[in-house]
Parts: structure tokens; sequence; C-alpha cells
């Protein structure tokens, strides 16, 4: 059986690519922005039963082997696909073995290769296949997620957890942390011929950053050269609230290698990804990330490129009428700096409502090696209650851990 679904794969992957642009990722053929009918008629082709729209406007699919896949509409179009396997106990690493080495076969080598994960990047495109772990039953299951240009841009939309204003014309979200989204002006990007790759991208932070001054968003105009790891400062503006605070003219400075870590090294790798040239070339430490084992009582909600999510299970307590606390930490594996300084976490306070799914910040404290180092003001827009959308990984981990409700 595995034998038999390992060609099928491969050749469906195969058509994909050669369909798609080479600067593309794409799922089962479909287009990225096909209408929500074409997506429903291609899938149904494939075998899966349409279920209805779910969330905010998505749709939903089943297979008769138990397979399933949501689709994440933007404004009625397909900008991702989120597609679990079907097997179960044993067959699960079997299938994650199959599907990556046949995802490898297609697309290349992976940008990230860890044990449970793979992924792909190109362009504003992206594929990922993991094997997810349920924090509480410890149930193992093989998922498919691709992610389409603009679909970070809808879960901004969406209202998640990450609240940011909505970007300036022009402007497309390409990559997304726990504190930080880059995009960029894909408007404007100029390759002009003969001379470099020339493009402004832009950094929005969830809390004001300082280093002699304030700001919450920096934007930036720099050469790119993608293959050489190099970029050349053009400009430089920073904002906070909206309001455009200094802009500063760099023309003329000398190129300068894009240390991993940097605006310049996250910028470069924004900028040749969406000018299909990525992923650029950047020396990476040899240990991005360094977690210790969580402890004990604590469970691993997320465990992304940039950091990872955990709940403190002991922490989940009962306020009335279905709204429950509970504590969060956000861990990003390196000291970096934030608003309060030298930081390498932040422990979030959470208030989650299970029946209106939906989640409030009531308070963040930043830390360094285990120790509170200070507390951040939470903005008013995190203060109040928002929906995250089905499938939000803190809400469905606080409301399984929620001890009126096992």
């Amino acid at each position: 059986m595995i034998i038999r679904r390992l060609g099928l794969l491969a050749a469906v992957l195969v058509c994909a690519a050669t369909a798609a642009s080479a600067q593309e990722l794409v799922f089962a053929q479909i287009p990225w922005g096909a209408p929500a009918d074409s997506v429903r008629a291609r899938l149904e082709a494939r075998g899966y039963e349409y279920r209805g729209i779910v969330g905010s406007g998505d749709r939903s699919f089943v297979r008769a082997d138990g397979a399933s896949a949501t689709v994440t509409m933007r404004a009625d179009h397909a900008v991702g696909f989120y597609v679990f396997e079907p097997e179960s106990g044993a067959a699960v690493d079997d299938r994650y073995r199959v599907l990556a080495d046949s995802l490898e076969a297609v697309f290349g080598t992976p940008l990230d290769r860890r044990p449970a994960l793979r992924l792909w990047e190109k362009g504003l495109t992206a594929a990922t296949v993991v094997i997810e772990t349920n924090p509480e039953t410890r149930a193992r299951r093989v998922q498919t997620e691709w992610r389409g240009p603009g679909w970070y841009d809808e879960m901004v939309r969406r209202g998640g957890l990450l609240q940011l204003p909505a970007l300036p014309a022009g402007y497309t979200a390409v990559r997304m942390t726990s504190t930080t989204r880059i995009s960029v002006d894909t408007a404007t990007m100029a390759a002009r011929a003969g001379r470099p790759l020339r493009a402004r991208f832009r950094m929005d932070y969830v809390q004001p950053q300082s280093d002699g001054e304030r700001y919450d968003a920096i934007e930036y105009g720099m050469d790119f050269d993608c293959a050489g790891g190099r970029t050349r400062m053009v400009s430089r503006t920073t904002f906070l609230r909206g309001i455009r605070k200094r802009s500063d003219s760099a023309e003329g400075l000398p190129w300068s290698a894009a240390r991993a870590g940097t605006d310049a090294s996250r910028g470069l790798d924004a900028v040749c990804r969406v000018a299909g040239r990525g992923p650029a070339v950047v020396a990476q430490p040899a240990q991005r990330r360094s977690f210790a084992a969580p402890t004990p009582g604590w469970v691993v909600v997320s465990d992304g490129d940039e950091d990872r999510w955990l709940l403190d299970t002991a922490s989940v307590r009962p306020k009335g009428a279905g709204v429950y606390a509970a504590t969060v930490r956000v861990e990003n594996g390196a000291p970096q700096m934030g608003p309060v300084g030298r930081m390498d976490a932040v422990r979030m306070q959470f208030d989650v409502d299970c029946a209106g799914v939906r989640a409030r910040i009531t308070g963040v404290t930043a830390m360094l090696q285990g120790r509170d180092v200070g507390s951040i003001p939470v903005p008013p827009a995190q203060t109040a209650w928002t929906q995250p959308g089905d499938g939000n990984l803190v809400i469905s981990a606080v409301c399984r851990f929620a001890p009126d409700r096992r």
C-alpha cells in the first residue's frame, strides 16, 4: 500500500511542479488564488467529499480513508491547504518518510530538515510535512501544509494573537514570528538591467523597540545580492503608532555581508524569495536555537522555525462562564533585544473563552535565562477579546486542559 501511494503522490507532485511556475509550490495542481468553486471541483475529482464552510470562510473536505483537508480562503480564493493523513500508530512514521522523500524528490533539498519536519520555500509559497502530536493524548498524525501568496495577510486580517495594523499599499507579508511581521513592497520592486535588485522591506513589531529611539515599525530600502549574501543600505525610516519618526538616506554605502539574525539578513531572505532568487545565501550559525527539555507540567503547544510555545497545564483554572486563565511561555532559543533589554522568552497571561473560541492577553513579562527581567505593556488591541479562528493552538490546548472540560 505504501509503495502504491508513493508512486501516486510522486506523480501528482511532478505534475504540480510542471504546471506551476518554477518559483511556486502548489498542492494537487490547484493554482494559488483559485476561486472556491474551482478548488471544490478539483478536490472532489481526487476523492474528497465537500463538508461545507468552516471558521472564517474556509472550506472543509474529507476522504473515505479518513484523510481530511481544510482550504484557507482569502476573499473566497485559496491561499492555503492543510491536509491530515489517515494513518495512526506505527504507520505514522512510515507515512511521514514517504511524503518527505516524495516532496524532496520533486522540490529538492528542504530548507529545514528535522526528524519530524521538512520545510520548502519558493517565492511567496511554502510546503511543510510534519508529524503533529496531540499534547494531551500524545496521538500522532502526519500533516502537510501549503501556504501561498496572501496567507500571512489573511491571518492578520482575521485578528490572530499577533495584533498588527494593516500593511501599506503594495506590501505583502512574507514571514511572521510571535513578535514580528516581515513584509516586502512587491509593487515597486525593481530589478534594473545590469544593476542590483533594489527593494523595500518592512518590519512591524508587536511591542515598540528601542535603539536610541522608540519605534514599532521600520522600513528599509536596500540593494540585494542574493547569491552573494550581501546588502547595501539605501534608506531607513522608523515609525511609531503609524507616525513617521525619522528618515535617513544612505546612497553610496559599500556592500556588506548580511550577518545571520540581523535585519539585513531577514530582508535579504524575504526580498530574494519574492524575487524568485531565494533562498538567499546567508551564513547561519551552527546552532540556530537551543531549547531545554520542557519543565514538568509544561507542554509544547507549537515548535516553529523561530520560537517555541509552551503551556503551563497547572495554570489553567476556571474564571466562570466558560472562561479560563492560563500561562503561556514563548521561547526564542537565543537572547535578543526587546523593549526592556536583552530577553530570550516572554511569559504571557491569557484569558481563553472556550465556548466563544476567543482569547485575550492580560499580562506579558520578559525573561532571560529563566528569570524575569521586566513587565511589557500590553497594547489595547491585545487586551480585548479576539477570535483568532479555528485551530488556534493556544486556545485548543487551554481548552483541552481545562479541569472541568476533560
